[in-house]
């Protein structure tokens, strides 16, 4: 890494260099993901012909490449893709989570290896880590918004990724975990963009109906008091799931960094 790098990406907090929104706006300008759904309409309408367009490259794609993020790909013992881990060049918790946070989301929209892989691992352990830390809390605010576009995603693999980060986010310092149980709470004014994207993908993508259900239980118990009703005034045929019902929580299972 060049010596000016230290200045535009700091790997420790307090680093010359702090996050600006200029960084998501700057992704969104870009052309947005071209889906097989897309294509095949366009090119119904008549509107192909040329070459299909790039899919857009994430923020997270260009610093990993320009050497600008704390990670690398650790092959173990072999180059199977089963072998294949994320490694740390900084401890998560050394790390400017608000710079870091909004490019590692980002690259939850990358299909091609290794960066699929880098981002989507890097972030679970991010997040698993600052969580029990209280690092998140302050967090949650800059990330409703880009996670509700991935929610909202063509492809059913990012909208995966995107709905185990909710369950994530929701659990993330969690008692159990070792934390205070604060995120979840902090996300019950976030619901009015959540929930209702949520309730829209179970007609947009049946096959994530389960897993929806399952997030949404686990943003209620994991929310306080109000969160059931906060719910229910946004998805009115929400069962409680503290009525008696059986939930699943499908949230990462994660290695500690």
């Amino acid at each position: 890494m060049l010596e000016d790098d230290a200045e535009l990406a700091p790997f420790a907090t307090g680093g010359a260099w702090s996050w600006s929104s200029k960084l998501y706006e700057e992704a969104q300008k870009r052309k947005p993901r071209q889906t097989g759904r897309r294509k095949k309409a366009e090119d119904d309408d008549g509107g192909g012909g040329g070459a299909a367009p790039q899919a857009a490259v994430s923020m997270f794609r260009l610093r990993y490449e320009n050497g600008e993020l704390p990670i690398r790909l650790d092959q173990g013992h072999g180059k199977t893709p089963s072998k294949r881990q994320v490694a740390w060049l900084v401890h998560i918790l050394d790390l400017d989570l608000n710079y870091y946070m909004p490019i590692f989301l980002d690259g939850l929209r990358e299909l091609e290896q290794p960066y699929s892989l880098l981002a989507t691992e890097a972030l679970k352990q991010l997040v698993a880590v600052a969580g029990p830390a209280h690092r998140m809390l302050t967090l949650l605010e800059m990330l409703v918004i880009p996670l509700q576009k991935l929610l909202r995603d063509d492809d059913p693999r990012i909208v995966e990724r995107a709905l185990d980060l909710v369950a994530l986010l929701t659990t993330c310092d969690a008692v159990e975990r070792g934390g205070m149980g604060l995120c979840g709470r902090a996300l019950v004014p976030k619901f009015q963009k959540l929930c209702p994207t949520l309730n829209a993908l179970r007609e947009s993508m049946p096959q994530f109906e389960q897993k929806v259900m399952q997030t949404l239980e686990l943003m209620e118990l994991h929310g306080g008091e109000e969160a059931c009703k906060k719910i229910k005034s946004l998805i009115p045929t929400y069962q409680s799931a503290v009525e008696g019902v059986s939930v699943s929580k499908t949230f990462w299972s994660v290695k500690a960094a």
